[in-house]
């Protein structure tokens, strides 16, 4: 039928998680397995939780699950001089950019779609649990390509 298979994406497992405030990307300081933690100055406007995302279906067709996830969040907190806050992951203000809460023996948890709006975040040091990641592609490709042929 001249149509070719595309050539599968380079999958990677580090989600390239970081905060924007506004424009300004801020890699965490501090990164242990499914833990980071990033310093959040002072007049930081519009904070975002930042990571590559990708679809479970794209790399297990199998998989009826379509949705651009990100990275699961467990937990959320942030440090400020000697007092830490827990900001709730079912907060109603996380609603740009994260998927509906999931409960779990552990606990709820809930995906971001790549980019999440922090509304309730000030300076400090945001600390970050994961609970879950996925395989991220480093480029896509479209569906199936018309192979073009030569008519003499």
């Amino acid at each position: 039928m001249g149509w070719t298979l595309p050539e599968p994406p380079t999958l990677v497992d580090d989600p390239d998680l970081h905060v924007l405030s506004g424009t300004r990307r801020i890699d965490p300081i501090q990164s242990q397995g499914l833990h980071f933690a990033f310093v959040i100055p002072s007049g930081s406007e519009s904070i975002r939780l930042v990571s590559r995302a990708a679809r479970p279906c794209d790399a297990r067709p199998w998989v009826d699950d379509g949705r651009r996830l990100g990275v699961k969040v467990r937990r959320l907190s942030l440090r400020q001089g000697f007092g830490v806050r827990d900001l709730a992951i079912d907060d109603p203000a996380l609603d740009r950019g994260w998927w509906m809460v999931e409960q779990s023996d552990d606990g709820p948890s809930r995906w971001t779609h790549g980019d999440a709006l922090l509304p309730c975040v000030a300076s400090g040091i945001l600390e970050v649990t994961l609970c879950g990641t996925l395989r991220y592609p480093v480029s896509t490709t479209g569906g199936l390509v018309p192979v073009r042929r030569q008519v003499a």
